[in-house]
């Protein structure tokens, strides 16, 4: 039955062959390994025979309050060594206990701990299950209120329930890593895993953590690893696919074991909610709505710039998750949401000329999104006998986002002058206004299948499991009813602009005030009426990416219950994954090339939107009067005379951006537990090796391709030392010049990374780790998939050719960390982390001669290749090492009077510094963040407020000889109030980023020079946001 089930969702995926996935050692390794498993299977009846004169103990441990079956309580036979923890499901099995009275002992942060004596028979399984209740006396000593509690699964329960889960997981875990539940915090506005991520330390808005980048890290869920491609070709996930329904807790890994990948970025997996969790059938209902509170509060609908944008403010979303236990065998999970919701963001991108600190142009952006996520999942989870276990899931999520980015754009021109408040355009009339735009419809959706099989002998473990994780996404314009892009303009203008850096607003204060406009005749012009706007081009784009990524994992491991308790494990992975991208939609229109000004001004073509413009985005005080991307779709339906393609851009375009990528990684690793000092000290270590396999297709960009070549296939050339061209037709010459993945390489690499965890026990409340590990970080898809551009010998001097190295390395890291941790130590949980990783292996730029050898390790030929003196592309080199601390601390403040017991304050804190030749790569990094909060949770209601800071970063240097781009300091508050109003139902809200003036985002360009009004590059603002639903269970 278990193969069965495991090809009907083979079949129903079309799943690769395994044959065809994996490179022919792979397929040895694999064979080799299944053979020693299958041996072991045909021993494992004599292997699993109880020592003489012992028996097992078996059974599961309940939480008493609410129901649920507890993972990780700590089970220990008191007087030995024999311990264990429960799985998932609330079950633990003891084997090789003594056959006498046996003292057991369940231990579970949070809760009581409990002692039971077992009679052990030899031979024979004693069967004790454990109920497990809350430390200390009852919230409340009112009889009224204990009456309550019993009614209802009350508030202050679910929250203590949900920090003890996480606090447990974290607590037996091997390594370092943080963890948190996801009924811990209240519902956030964001459909996204970036919503809980902020509350640990370390992590941040992408799939690495520790700030290192994206693509260095990788998501998980149950431990299967999924792809994802949202905004382009990419390895990191992005936190935006990741179903986020039916989740249990969150963890993040900060030192890897051996038998996990050994990723440079750390590893986020997303645990799920069994089945097999609850006693009985449960449903949870969550309806709710989600909006920016600047839009306002309307049921009715606006009209909007797009069609997926004419809707209302308030949309109503829900979850709905259902779990039924089926007696001891069979289990099954039900979970579908949808989150709709309308959203907004204003902006100004400002240039501002730094010899008098005058503004040069000002660009005032505004940004509307109407996004909807759904996510379904369907999980089984079916016990074949006591020993063995298989787990089935199917994930789905699918986003739909229509978005459209407007912006006025002014340039005040050479000869302008000004200051702190105004700019006075030069008399000539050399600035510009134009009206700018995006408009797309963003399709996504990912898939993942997961089938896992789990064998837990009494000395035999065995582990199996396969995934195929699926992502696309795909962008759209006039396929739905708009134009992307425009050009349209209106240049030869004197511009004066007053009330610059008068406002208050952080995004207000940048653009001016009032503007005033006039031709080069003195003729006023109406800066804000589009239709005055010249219109010289127009843009479609449709680009898709996929991506593919399945994994075949399997590991078998042994116990030896000796004086000193040691257990190994071995296993491999087998990951076939392939990526693809492609643009055919990317085009360029001329409007009327050829036509005067006077007949491509918009005012003789009905292109304003008035309806919109009428309720739109107010500039200087007045409306501004729109150019519709709908209404320019229709003339292009209407005259398709008026627009004429540039084909051969339209095929560079699309070669450009067709890229594709395979690639298998293959593991084994050997893993290895000790537990010395009467299991004080747990040391685990052990060793992994990996190797990639890639092999990948680009453009192959040859302008020697386009002349005529003699026999020895060099460009011919004529008297005049002039190359000849085989046709002069553009889009010949491109068809001819731009070959659609003609760029074609092959690459393999691999390493052994070794790694320690030790954790040591100071008191059963207070935990010593520390840890040691190499890892690795490859190269982004971007920068290995091939790619060549061999300069034109009739206009280029520089004589190089660009090439994308697919033989790149990866990043190499070897990490040392050390973390002190307390569980409920005196009332307090908190942990202080040190760390330490030296990074080798960076990517830097290289230049070569061109010999023979090297443009044949690239795959050129042909043409004056052979002439050409240099190869520019990326290498190897450079260092860089990075240091932080990290700290969290959380604390019941039980010390309070009984009226004001339930507050718990919490804050966590990191900072990192870098040294060393290649800072620069860490892109995004910022040196330090926090986030506190007070929360005062009462057991039929609760209050809460948190807060995120992050520090101000330094980025690249943009304007010599010292001015440099800073990424933008970001304070943001966050405020939420439920009331359990009866049984099955209880309200709430949440208001986000209420302090908007503090919550910006976007980018500051100075030096010590620069005084403060002339700082400001990028400023956005996206406003508060709130959420006001229902929920309950039944």
């Amino acid at each position: 039955m278990p193969g069965n089930l495991f090809s009907a969702v083979t079949s129903m995926l079309s799943l690769p062959r395994f044959s065809d996935a994996v490179p022919s050692w792979s397929k040895r390794l694999s064979i080799g390994l299944c053979a020693a498993v299958a041996g072991t299977t045909l021993i494992s009846a004599s292997l699993l025979a109880q020592t003489a004169g012992t028996g097992s103990i078996a059974g599961r441990v309940l939480n008493s309050a609410t129901g649920a079956y507890l993972a990780n309580v700590r089970i220990t036979v008191e007087g030995s060594t024999r311990e264990t923890v429960t799985d998932q499901n609330g079950e633990y099995r003891l084997s090789n206990v003594p056959a006498v009275a046996t003292r057991l002992r369940a231990t579970y942060i949070g809760l009581d701990e409990k002692t039971e004596i077992v009679s052990v028979q030899p031979g024979q399984i004693a069967q004790r299950d454990f109920e497990l209740a809350r430390r200390g006396p009852p919230p409340s000593a009112a009889g009224k209120e204990i009456v309550q509690m019993a009614e209802f699964t009350v508030i202050e329960q679910r929250e203590v329930s949900a920090q003890a889960l996480a606090l447990n997981e974290q607590r037996q875990a091997p390594n370092i890593k943080n963890v948190v539940a996801f009924d811990e915090y209240p519902k956030g506005f964001d459909d996204s895993l970036a919503y809980f991520l902020r509350f640990i330390p370390g992590a941040g808005g992408t799939s690495s953590v520790r700030a290192l980048p994206g693509d260095m890290g990788i998501i998980t869920i149950d431990g299967a690893e999924i792809t994802g491609v949202l905004t382009g070709q990419t390895r990191a996930a992005g936190l935006n696919v990741v179903p986020v329904n039916n989740i249990s807790r969150i963890e993040v890994t900060k030192v890897p074991t051996p038998d996990m990948p050994a990723n440079l970025g750390g590893t986020i997996n997303v645990i799920s909610r069994s089945g097999f969790e609850r006693t009985r059938p449960e449903f949870r209902y969550n309806v709710f709505t989600a909006w920016f509170t600047d839009l306002g509060t309307s049921w009715d609908k606006i009209h909007g710039p797009l069609p997926g944008l004419s809707e209302r403010t308030l949309l109503p979303s829900f979850e709905f998750n259902y779990a039924h236990p089926i007696k001891d065998k069979l289990a099954v999970t039900v979970n579908v949401s949808q989150q709709d919701s309308m959203q907004r963001q204003d902006g100004s991108i400002s240039t501002w000329n730094h010899s008098d600190y005058h503004m040069d142009a000002i660009n005032s952006t505004w940004t509307a999104v109407h996004q909807t996520t759904k996510n379904a999942r369907i999980g089984v989870d079916w016990k074949i006998t006591r020993r063995d276990l298989v787990s089935a899931s199917l994930h789905y999520r699918d986003r739909v986002s229509s978005q459209y980015e407007q912006g006025l754009r002014l340039q005040f021109g050479g000869g302008a002058t000004g200051g702190a408040n105004s700019v006075t355009g030069a008399a000539a009339g050399n600035g510009n206004v134009a009206q700018t735009m995006s408009a797309l419809r963003l399709d996504s959706d990912s898939r993942l299948a997961l089938v896992k099989y789990e064998h837990k002998g009494d000395i035999w473990r065995i582990n199996a499991g396969m995934s195929d994780s699926y992502s696309r996404s795909f962008y759209g314009s006039t396929n739905n009813g708009f134009m992307y892009t425009m050009n349209a303009s209106l240049p030869n203008l004197r511009i004066n602009a007053a009330g610059i850096n008068a406002a208050s607003d952080p995004v207000e204060r940048t653009k001016p005030q009032s503007v005033t406009a006039a031709n080069r005749s003195g003729v006023a012009v109406d800066l804000r009426d589009g239709r005055n706007l010249v219109i010289s081009s127009v843009g479609t784009t449709y680009p898709a990416f996929h991506s593919n990524k399945t994994e075949y994992k399997f590991d078998i491991g042994r116990d030896w219950d000796a004086k000193i308790p040691i257990s190994a494990k071995v296993g491999g992975m087998i990951q076939p994954y392939n990526s693809k991208g492609a643009n055919a939609g990317a085009r360029t229109y001329n409007f009327r090339p050829g036509e005067t000004e006077a007949v491509r001004t918009a005012r003789n073509y009905d292109l304003i939107d008035v309806p919109y413009s009428s309720q739109g985005p107010v500039y200087a005080g007045a409306p501004v009067m729109w150019i519709s991307p709908v209404k320019l779709q229709q003339l292009f339906l209407d005259h398709p005379e008026h627009f004429v393609q540039d084909l051969a851009a339209t095929h560079t375009n699309r070669v450009n951006n067709s890229r594709k990528l395979e690639e298998t990684i293959s593991a084994a690793f050997v893993r290895v537990d000790a537990r010395l000092f009467n299991n004080r000290l747990w040391l685990v270590g052990g060793v992994r090796y990996e190797r990639t396999d890639d092999e990948g297709w680009g453009v192959l960009n040859d302008p020697t391709a386009q002349y005529v070549k003699d026999s020895t296939g060099k460009v011919a050339k004529n008297a005049a030392g002039q190359p000849t061209l085989i046709t002069t037709d553009p889009l010949q010459r491109a068809y001819l010049r731009f070959v659609e993945r003609g760029s074609h390489a092959e690459r393999s690499y691999d390493g052994y990374y070794p790694s320690l965890n030790v954790t040591f026990n100071i008191r059963d409340d207070l935990v010593l780790r520390a840890g040691y590990a190499k890892t690795v970080g490859r190269p982004p898809i971007t920068q290995i998939v091939p790619s060549v551009s061999i300069p034109d010998v009739s206009s280029s001097t520089s004589g190089r050719i660009s090439v994308n190295n697919t033989g790149l390395e990866p990043w190499s890291a070897t990490s040392y960390d050390l973390s002190l941790e307390s569980y409920l130590f005196k009332g307090v949980t908190a942990s202080v982390s040190v760390f330490q990783k030296d990074i080798v292996n960076f990517f830097t730029t290289t230049i070569q001669n061109a010999t023979p050898e090297l443009l044949d390790q690239y795959g050129i030929s042909g043409g004056d290749a052979n002439t050409i003196y240099e190869i520019s592309t990326l290498g190897n080199g450079g260092d860089a090492t990075m240091k932080g601390i990290e700290i969290a601390y959380k604390q019941n403040l039980t010390f309070l009077p009984d009226w004001a017991r339930g507050f718990q304050v919490f804050a966590n804190w990191t900072k990192r510094e870098l040294s060393g030749s290649r800072t620069a790569d860490f892109s995004g990094f910022f040196p330090s963040n926090i986030s506190w909060g007070v929360n005062f949770v009462r057991p039929r209601y609760a209050v809460r407020f948190s807060s995120t800071y992050r520090e101000e970063l330094r980025g690249p240097l943009r304007v010599q000889p010292d001015i440099y781009d800073w990424s933008r300091a970001n304070l943001s508050y966050q405020a939420s109030v439920e009331c359990r109003i009866g049984k099955h139902l209880e309200v709430y809200a949440t208001w986000q980023d209420f302090n908007d003036k503090d919550s910006i985002i976007g980018l500051k360009q100075f030096n010590a020079k620069t005084p403060d009004y002339a700082k400001d590059r990028q400023t956005l603002a996206a406003g508060p946001k709130a959420v006001v639903g229902i929920r309950g269970e039944f």
